[in-house]
């Protein structure tokens, strides 16, 4: 009886590690398209002093820089018909495999396209390289872009992106103070709807009716609204006086608040970001 214990617990056991293998583990990183995407590259990296996860660089028809806001790299990108700037894309990190991922969203009936292994390469010592994509169907508005990016060298990304972040604590947040982005904002026409699809997510935690956060990173924040898009991305900076001061003396101080500021949003092409005391 006890070696028969023994066995179903730790059949158990392995079931439930390997369900928390598979689950999101947070919002790895988050993109604005533009037309304008080097030039606010430079504003962000240059302007804003936020320490580069990688240059600003070209592919063909697909330009891409990121900096880093501490517990999440913001990529921004162009491509060959981008004619607007917004944000538009959340990439999800699963703590495991995509395939051990799909079969947990099979499970609570969350619908999702094929894996796209397109940028998956094995280099002479048989190490893969580059990283899978897929996208959960109907999860968030498809004006927010959701998708689980699965890099194939997790631990040098993990590196890449602490290096910046190091950088960027050492700087004290860098001219604005940036402490974190605490939260990603998405509209949306049907809240009802996504606040309990977004829900189903294995591995993220609702908070409370429209806010979810993850094991590490930024929170996702749903909001009812006229039309579906991402209006702004709330970051946490160490003083709203000492970032109030530096947006002045570079001339893009935007609306101010009781409890928050904004960054120009015509030195963005558009882009609104706000900033609150941690």
């Amino acid at each position: 009886m006890k070696r028969l214990l023994s066995t179903c617990m730790t059949s158990l056991f392995l079931l439930i590690f390997t369900a928390a293998q598979s689950q999101v583990n947070k919002i790895e990183h988050f993109f604005a398209s533009s037309p304008k995407a080097e030039t606010l590259f430079q504003f962000f990296s240059q302007q804003l002093e936020l320490p580069v996860v990688w240059k600003y660089q070209t592919w063909g028809d697909f330009a891409s820089g990121g900096v880093t806001l501490g517990n999440v790299a913001f990529e921004l990108v162009t491509f060959k018909g981008a004619d607007t700037t917004s944000f538009n894309g959340i990439a999800l990190e699963p703590t495991y495999h995509m395939e051990e991922f799909q079969k947990d969203l099979d499970k609570v009936g969350i619908a999702h396209d094929t894996i796209d292994n397109s940028n998956v390469s094995t280099d002479s010592s048989g190490t893969l390289r580059g990283w899978s994509l897929f996208t959960p169907k109907d999860v968030l508005p498809n004006e927010a872009n959701l998708f689980v990016c699965d890099y194939k060298e997790r631990q040098r990304i993990i590196d890449n992106r602490k290096k910046a972040s190091d950088k960027l604590l050492a700087t004290n947040g860098g001219g604005l103070g940036v402490v974190s982005l605490k939260e990603i904002v998405v509209s949306t026409t049907d809240f009802k709807k996504y606040d309990e699809q977004f829900a189903k997510l294995p591995g993220v935690k609702k908070v409370k009716n429209g806010l979810f956060s993850f094991s590490d990173g930024p929170d996702l924040r749903l909001q009812a609204d006229g039309k579906n898009y991402i209006p702004k991305i709330v970051i946490k900076v160490h003083s709203l006086k000492k970032a109030k001061a530096f947006l002045e003396s570079k001339k893009v101080l935007g609306k101010v608040n009781a409890n928050s500021i904004f960054i120009l949003p015509e030195a963005m092409d558009g882009l609104q970001i706000e900033l609150v005391e941690k």
